[in-house]
């Protein structure tokens, strides 16, 4: 299965993340309020209220991220609803980018390699099964898979961020800081997971066309 169900060891990451994101967020809305903080003079609610506020949106991108169906995270991550996953054009464009094999040698051992992109899912899908438990390959989904999960609940933190912005909490400059530095986080995964799943793709293809 290519996007299983978050949970263990990937959930514990993602909680992690969002607890990293939550003290930035705090960091850009409160930094203002640091020096009479730690100076012990009169304590300013607002530090509290921006607590209050990160925790809930954060709580709320937690909920959503195991909530929403899998094409949604799709549509939200790879930016397509069908034909989502880099495996879905794995013959017609990432084995032929391939430098470590020639095309030749995959339709050797596979026969007329498929073209429409469910075939081609589903012809990469039952490579994989065979090679899933390669050390490798079982890094390289664990990596990608990794960052597709950071890339969607960024994005998923980035929306209820948006309501500061909407009621004017504070200064707009302040209050802009928290979805744009979410945005490119968000940014910055889908690239990441874009790569590390065509670099998937590859490797399974790679194993398959050298294999003695």
């Amino acid at each position: 299965m290519i996007h299983p169900p978050l949970r263990g060891r990937r959930l514990r990451h993602i909680v992690m993340m969002l607890l990293f994101d939550a003290v930035v967020l705090w960091l850009l809305f409160s930094w203002q309020y640091l020096d009479v903080l730690f100076a012990g003079e009169e304590r300013p609610l607002a530090p509290l209220a921006n607590a209050v506020m990160v925790i809930l949106a954060v709580l709320a991108a937690l909920v959503l991220t195991l909530r929403i169906p899998p094409a949604w995270k799709d549509a939200i991550v790879l930016w397509r609803v069908r034909d989502g996953f880099c495996a879905r054009r794995a013959f017609s464009e990432l084995a032929r980018n391939d430098y470590r094999y020639p095309i030749e040698a995959l339709e050797h051992r596979l026969g007329p390699l498929p073209q429409a992109p469910e075939e081609q899912l589903a012809l990469w899908q039952g490579l994989y099964r065979t090679y899933a438990d390669v050390p490798m390959i079982r890094q390289m989904h664990r990596q990608y898979l990794l960052c597709y999960e950071i890339a969607a609940v960024s994005l998923l933190l980035a929306v209820p961020m948006l309501v500061p912005v909407a009621i004017r909490w504070t200064s707009q400059q302040v209050v802009l800081a928290g979805p744009l530095y979410l945005l490119g986080q968000y940014a910055m995964f889908v690239v990441a997971a874009r790569f590390m799943g065509d670099n998937l793709v590859q490797a399974v293809l790679a194993i398959e066309a050298t294999r003695a």
